[in-house]
C-alpha cells in the first residue's frame, strides 16, 4: 500500500463492498492537467497511481464515463505555482459537478498552505459544502485518497440498500463525518497549526508542547472556536444536507472537543457533537 493511515478504512469499505456484492464506480478528475504525474511529499508514487491502488484495495473500478459513475474523486494538488483564478475555477468546477453525483474531494497541498487548497475557494465562493459526499486532505496524498474514497463508497452503498425513510439519518451521519475531516484536514492542519506554532516561537518555547499542553490545547481551543463558528454560521448551516418531499435537513448546532495526544502540534484529537433539524419542504428532494 501507498500509506497506511487509510488502511483501516480501506479494508472497511472493501468489507462492505464484498458483502454487499456491490462494485462503486469511480470517474476520476484531476482540478489540472498536470496534477496525475504529481509525486506529492512523502510518497513512492505518482498521484495516478495511489489512486488506482486506492480504488483497487477498495473493490472499485474506474470507469471513463462520468454518467455511468457512482461516484466522482475529485483531485487537487495545489503548490507554489496555484493561482487563485486556478483553484476558483476548480472550486466552481467541483459546485457544477456535484450537482448530479456523489463527489469526494480529495485536496492536497505540496506546502501545506492554506492558499494551496480548493476549500479556500469553496468559502470565497459560498459554495455549499454539504454537496461534498467527502473530503480529505491530511498529510499525504495516500492517506487522503484512502479515506475519501473509503468514506465514499461505504456511503455510496449504504444508501443504495437503505429505504427511503432512513436516509436523511445516512446523509446527516455522513456529512457529520465530512465536517470533522474539514475541521482537521483543513481549518486546523492549514491555518489554526500555524498560528499556534507562531505564538510558541513568541514566547521562545519553539514547537517543543511538552509541559504546556494545556496552554496549547486552550490557544487551539479559543482558535478553532472562533474560526469554526465562522464556517458553520456562513455555510455548513446555513446549506441543507438533504432534502425531500417532506423537507430539507440542516446542522443546527455544531461543537467540538480538542487533546494533544502527542508533545508536537502535528496531530490533534478531535472529537465533534453535532444536531441537525428539520424544515418543510415543497421542492425536489436530493
Amino acid at each position: 500500500s501507498y500509506g497506511a493511515d487509510e488502511l483501516a478504512m480501506l479494508e472497511l469499505a472493501a468489507y462492505a463492498n464484498k458483502r454487499r456484492q456491490y462494485t462503486p464506480k469511480i470517474k476520476v478528475m484531476y482540478s489540472t492537467e498536470t496534477a496525475a504525474d504529481m509525486v506529492m511529499p512523502f510518497m513512492p508514487a505518482t498521484v495516478r497511481e495511489t489512486v488506482g491502488e486506492k480504488i483497487a484495495a477498495v473493490g472499485a473500478q474506474a470507469v471513463e464515463d462520468v454518467n455511468g459513475a457512482d461516484i466522482i474523486l475529485f483531485v487537487h494538488c495545489g503548490d507554489e505555482k496555484t493561482s487563485a483564478s486556478g483553484i476558483t475555477g476548480a472550486a466552481r468546477k467541483i459546485h457544477a459537478l456535484a450537482r448530479d453525483k456523489p463527489l469526494a474531494l480529495v485536496d492536497l497541498s505540496v506546502n501545506f498552505k492554506k492558499r494551496e487548497t480548493v476549500m479556500s475557494a469553496l468559502l470565497a465562493e459560498n459554495i455549499p459544502l454539504s454537496s461534498l459526499t467527502a473530503y480529505a486532505g491530511w498529510n499525504t496524498a495516500g492517506n487522503s485518497i484512502g479515506t475519501a474514497l473509503a468514506q465514499s463508497a461505504l456511503f455510496s452503498g449504504t444508501v443504495k440498500i437503505s429505504p427511503a425513510e432512513h436516509l436523511p439519518y445516512i446523509y446527516y451521519k455522513n456529512f457529520e463525518f465530512t465536517v470533522a475531516r474539514i475541521l482537521d484536514d483543513w481549518l486546523y492542519q492549514k491555518d489554526i497549526r500555524a498560528k499556534t506554532g507562531n505564538i510558541l516561537n513568541k514566547t521562545g518555547s519553539g514547537r517543543n508542547i511538552a509541559g504546556k499542553k494545556e496552554f496549547v490545547r486552550k490557544k487551539i481551543k479559543d482558535l478553532l472556536e472562533h474560526k469554526k463558528e465562522r464556517i458553520f454560521l456562513r455555510n455548513l448551516g446555513l446549506h441543507p444536507f438533504f432534502s425531500n418531499e417532506k423537507g430539507c435537513y440542516y446542522l443546527v448546532s455544531m461543537e467540538t472537543e480538542i487533546d494533544l495526544p502527542w508533545d508536537r502540534l502535528f496531530e490533534i484529537s478531535l472529537m465533534l457533537k453535532t444536531e441537525a433539524g428539520e424544515s418543510e419542504n415543497h421542492g425536489a428532494g436530493r
